[in-house]
């Protein structure tokens, strides 16, 4: 089994946090047939969790449920509306058409997260940000109408980041866009802002192609939830940390299978092809065009 091989089990039970949070069917598989492993305050918010939820309604947690980017959940809290977190819902980019109808009930902090929301959140800047009870909490300075844009830099709207980095170029957190996706374009013409502990975390092929090539920069414990080739957890395991169970990858069997072969490929290889045993076929009359 996998999950003997990868690091947490034998550190307690940090590695279930994360296991609850990995977006892979075979996770849901396995803690369905090992539920003392379940969270349910952290499975409630797993879009593959769906069905095994609904197994078990008595078990979701709302407020994470709130959270699912799964669309299915919408007629279950429509069904549940006394069970609607609107704080949380604000957040998640199925709930959009649920928002709009529900404009009173917005929680504009949380709205940073809904990469859905880019119209909600152009308007809040442009006319209203100080206004909302949401952001109280905030102090009414010049400087929090920065702070808002800072977290605003997570947002996986490709459209709002490009109008944060055109109309707030002062105002950008680089931390944030390094691990943001959306913004890659924007990180790779400014690679001097770049936060290699941030980008460490970004699942874009061309961010993941650039730490290749500076290895020496990688963060493993953000690289490890995302890394899409077995053979980098394999070579790299002593330097991952429980993360590395909400990366799908450790339940994908086939590329295990596939990494565990091309070892065995390699080795028999060298074993064949070994000079020794070359030279010897070559006495013995070999053509050489033959091998």
């Amino acid at each position: 089994m996998v999950s003997l091989c990868l690091p947490g089990i034998e550190k307690g039970n940090r590695y279930k946090y994360y296991l609850n949070m990995n977006h892979s069917e075979n996770a849901i598989k396995y803690l369905s047939q090992n539920p003392d492993n379940i969270i349910w305050s952290i499975l409630s918010a797993n879009p593959y969790a769906f069905n095994l939820l609904m197994e078990n309604k008595d078990l979701i947690y709302w407020p994470s449920f709130c959270l699912n980017p799964n669309p299915k959940i919408i007629d279950i809290l429509l069904q549940n509306p006394k069970q609607i977190y609107w704080y949380g819902l604000s957040s998640n980019s199925v709930a959009i058409e649920l928002l709009l109808q529900n404009k009173d009930k917005i929680n504009y902090t949380y709205l940073i997260d809904n990469e859905n929301a880019y119209e909600l959140i152009k308007e809040y800047l442009e006319t209203q940000f100080i206004l909302h009870p949401s952001l109280a909490y905030y102090s009414v300075k010049k400087h929090n109408k920065q702070t808002y844009i800072q977290n605003l830099c997570s947002n996986k709207n490709k459209k709002l980041i490009q109008y944060l980095y055109i109309n707030y170029p002062d105002d950008l957190d680089w931390f944030k866009l390094s691990t943001n996706s959306a913004a890659i374009d924007i990180i790779l013409e400014n690679r001097d802002k770049i936060s290699y502990i941030g980008l460490s975390a970004n699942t874009h092929p061309k961010a993941i192609e650039l730490l290749k090539q500076t290895p020496c920069y990688i963060n493993w414990d953000n690289f490890g939830a995302h890394i899409t080739e077995y053979a980098l957890i394999a070579e790299h395991k002593p330097m991952l940390k429980e993360w590395i169970w909400s990366n799908p990858i450790i339940f994908d069997y086939k590329a295990i299978s596939k990494y565990k072969m091309d070892i065995i490929k390699e080795e028999l290889i060298q074993k064949t092809l070994h000079p020794k045993r070359i030279e010897k076929w070559l006495e013995q009359g070999v053509d050489i065009d033959d091998l």
